[in-house]
């Protein structure tokens, strides 16, 4: 079923978008196999650099050594040195688009009452999977006063790092898209995942296949955005993204902002080097009494 459900997205890659609904709007046009192919990479690439970002921000990555009272919100993805992949320790997988889209979006659809419910349910199927905030208006104007109070307090205090208030700054700025959001997608609330959901991916520097995996999994954030877009907007992400960039249109650039804020970049990548040989060394000079 997942599988039929992203064989749609993955022809978007190499075909033109030609959605009828879009014809009585004047900035819309058939994009070309070239421009598809063109916004895709730069889709995909800006996936792979923005990643984190907000969880570097926030301080959201889960720390080893502290104990958790929930889901840890990790998927975890290895390539071993003969280029297997091992998906949250399982050896043999290929689907990595498939399984990291299926552990983002598990419990996209769940009601609040239903997430209040299972978070805590060791029980429930998706426990593992990463749940989703909904946030209502009153919520996000809260939010926003507190983040600025927060914001011009920093500002006041002598000798402070730069980076404190570069952090607060960027919470104010992420409510305000918020905020932004709730015009836009005209709903009750607006989704936002957790912010410890991330994939975490150790991969060998020389193994060719940790780029093609690394692609796969930004492919799958690709999709996640498709979803809300086609959801929210009635289009593909990658038409909004072209017109964005051609047309540079507040309301496009706008719609681009939300779909990042509740689907961001969350990739923790991993390198390390083979180890090497080991080599016989000579013993050690005791010193002398």
């Amino acid at each position: 079923m997942l599988r039929l459900l992203l064989l749609p997205f993955l022809l978007i890659l190499f075909s033109s978008c030609n959605d009828a609904s879009k014809e009585d709007d004047p900035l819309f046009y058939q994009i070309s196999e070239a421009d598809s192919t063109r916004c895709m990479g730069e889709i995909l690439s800006g996936i792979l650099e923005d990643t984190l970002q907000i969880h570097q921000i926030m301080g959201c990555i889960p720390d080893p050594n502290r104990t958790y009272n929930g889901p840890l919100h990790v998927s975890q993805f290895n390539i071993n040195s003969r280029a297997g992949i091992k998906i949250d320790h399982k050896i043999g997988s290929d689907m990595i688009a498939e399984l990291t889209y299926e552990f983002f979006m598990h419990n996209r659809n769940l009601t609040w009452n239903e997430t209040e419910r299972y978070f805590m349910d060791k029980n429930y199927y998706g426990f593992n999977f990463p749940f989703y905030n909904q946030y209502s208006p009153n919520e996000i104007l809260k939010r926003i006063k507190d983040a600025q109070r927060q914001f011009d307090e920093l500002k006041k205090v002598n000798g402070i790092d730069a980076s404190f208030i570069e952090q607060e700054a960027s919470k104010v700025a992420e409510w305000k898209v918020l905020k932004r959001a709730m015009e836009l997608l005209n709903t009750p609330t607006v989704p936002r995942i957790s912010l410890e959901a991330h994939v975490r991916f150790g991969l060998l520097e020389s193994v060719k296949k940790s780029k093609y995996a690394l692609k796969q999994i930004a492919f799958a954030f690709y999709q996640m955005r498709n979803y809300e877009c086609l959801k929210y907007f009635n289009e593909t992400y990658l038409s909004l993204y072209e017109r964005a960039q051609r047309k540079k249109r507040k309301i496009d650039l706008d719609k681009l902002d939300v779909l990042e804020l509740i689907h961001p970049s969350a990739i923790v990548a991993d390198y390390y080097q083979a180890k090497r040989l080991l080599q016989i060394a000579s013993p050690p000079i005791l010193p002398l009494e």
